[in-house]
């Protein structure tokens, strides 16, 4: 994939006749760009094998808002970060498809989970270095967003869309475990 990215990039300096463009973030961009369309690709590919395509859409939707404002565990390679997300999407819509639980018990888990998932805050990683007032700023965020999730869990279940109440509540949980394991993996690697 890098050489692909490279032989772009070459590409778009040649066409471009830039020469203030820096090679390299042509190709931070264009390889950024090729991770995010194959995992998505690879996503949409799993979501249909179930049947379950919303599903894996509105997953990846939460999943990433999640993972913006409050960041995880971060992998070192490509390669295993995507088989890891593909596993686990999996089970996420596996999960969503075969188990059945009442949707009060849904909505308690999930304002459970978003006060831990709160509790825990934004974390900084190696490749993601939080200054102080970024902290604060992502922290309002991430409240937002998790009384918002909070807010749609509710309303769905207040539809009668069962399954995707189900699945917001999944999402925190799967959410919140990642957010663990980056914030242990930090500790292990500053400690």
């Amino acid at each position: 994939m890098e050489r692909i990215a490279n032989l772009l990039t070459e590409f778009l300096i040649k066409e471009n006749n830039d020469k203030k463009m820096e090679f390299e973030v042509y190709r931070f961009a264009l390889l950024m760009s090729m991770e995010v369309l194959i995992n998505i690709i690879i996503a949409l590919i799993l979501s249909s094998i179930f049947g379950m395509v919303g599903y894996g859409i509105l997953f990846l939707i939460l999943f990433s808002l999640l993972r913006a404002f409050a960041g995880g565990i971060h992998l070192k390679t490509f390669w295993s970060c995507s088989l890891l997300s593909s596993a686990v999407l999996c089970v996420v819509l596996a999960t969503v498809k075969f188990v059945v639980i009442p949707t009060i018990l849904s909505c308690s888990i999930s304002i459970f989970i978003s006060v831990l998932i709160y509790l825990v805050g934004p974390i900084d990683d190696i490749n993601r270095r939080l200054l102080k007032k970024e902290h604060k700023i992502f922290y309002r965020k991430l409240g937002y967003l998790l009384l918002f999730l909070n807010f749609l869990s509710a309303l769905f279940n207040f539809m009668n869309l069962y399954r995707i109440t189900f699945m917001v509540c999944i999402t925190l949980v799967v959410f919140h475990v990642v957010q663990i394991a980056g914030k242990n993996k930090n500790m292990k690697m500053n400690g």
